[in-house]
């Protein structure tokens, strides 16, 4: 029970990072779509609520690689 509830733990996560990491590489483009930007302005304000001091693209592949990582351990201990 507790690796299930684990594994949705880190499934949620994975999906959230990876949902503020194409929010944070819409930020680099003036001309991406209005629901883009709104995951950008959110974002953004985590980052700075955080104190990080990288520039978008490098929040938005640091949140990339912390996606992955995240699913990657959510398949690994997933419950057979």
């Amino acid at each position: 029970m507790l690796l299930g509830t684990l594994t949705v733990i880190l499934a949620v996560l994975a999906f959230g990072c990876a949902a503020l990491s194409l929010g944070a590489f819409a930020g680099l483009n003036p001309a991406s779509p209005s629901a883009l930007r709104l995951l950008s302005a959110v974002e953004g304000t985590l980052a700075s609520g955080a104190h990080l001091p990288l520039e978008a693209f490098w929040r938005g592949a640091a949140e990339v690689v912390l996606a992955g990582v995240c699913m990657w351990m959510a398949a690994y201990i997933k419950p057979r």
